[in-house]
């Protein structure tokens, strides 16, 4: 199933006229995200180099960096050995105040990466964890394209690039020369940056980011559509003493994240 399809089948069941397309693919993506924190989906494994600058003890992590870094290695491929939490590395700093070198330890904290002993020179590392997933977007408005600044800019107020960040992906339609697929460098409300070419334009388009990642497509309908519509019970039943379709959809996703098929639990 692909966005579309999604919402579709959300509105089979829940008719609420006061639910949009924005708040749908809100929770769509929502969970989406706690599906790939609760699960280990192999379709998000990615990799990703970093450059440790010459004295640094932590850089910023990948963008699409969401969990589990399970490997590092150096420009040679050695392996480093993965910390878990920042008191394992306190305990080398402390241990070895004025070591440098090459990087022999690296730890995921927060968004940062760090690292131990500070390199001597600046050190290239190759990352290996677990990425968000894409996020989803049905939108559309005008736009101007600048194949100069390879950018697009919603001229017409429109809020068009909110969901995106550097990595996710999207198709445009209903231009005259610009019918493509992107990929997100850099993205605002209202301008984004793409890797592709892009030809100087301005039009009403489509946007469009429909693949649903990570999650098998046999579990599309009982998960992330089940999902979605636990979120908007969960808010329409308020009132509601006990949220029955709350309950409902909910236990749902509960069972079927204690028995992923697609990846371990944490």
């Amino acid at each position: 199933m692909r966005l579309p399809d999604l919402l579709t089948a959300a509105r089979r069941v829940d008719r609420a006229p006061d639910i949009g397309d924005a708040e749908w693919i809100d929770y769509a993506n929502e969970v989406l995200l706690a599906a790939a924190k609760a699960v280990f989906l192999p379709d998000l494994e990615a990799s990703a180099t970093v450059v440790v600058p010459a004295g640094a003890t932590h850089v910023a992590l990948p963008d699409d960096y969401q969990r589990h870094l399970w490997r590092v290695c150096n420009g040679n491929g050695g392996r480093l050995t993965v910390k878990r939490t920042a008191a394992a590395m306190r305990t080398l700093r402390q241990a070895a105040p004025e070591a440098a070198g090459l990087v022999l330890c690296a730890a995921a904290i927060g968004q940062r990466l760090e690292v131990w002993p500070a390199p001597e020179e600046d050190e290239t590392l190759l990352l290996y964890y677990f990425r968000r997933p894409h996020a989803l977007e049905l939108v559309s408005g005008t736009v101007t394209f600048s194949g100069t600044a390879k950018t697009l800019t919603a001229t017409g107020g429109e809020r068009l690039f909110t969901r995106f960040r550097s990595g996710d992906e999207f198709i445009v339609s209903g231009s005259n020369d610009n019918n493509n697929a992107f990929t997100v460098v850099l993205a605002t409300e209202t301008t984004c940056a793409v890797a592709e070419t892009v030809a100087d334009e301005t039009a009403q388009v489509g946007i469009l980011a429909g693949t649903v990642e990570g999650v098998p497509e046999e579990l599309h309908r009982t998960l992330v559509v089940a999902g979605m519509l636990a979120k908007a019970y969960d808010t329409g039943e308020d009132a509601t003493e006990g949220k029955p379709n709350t309950d409902r959809y909910a236990a749902l996703l509960e069972g079927l994240q204690s028995t992923p098929p697609c990846g371990g639990r944490l």
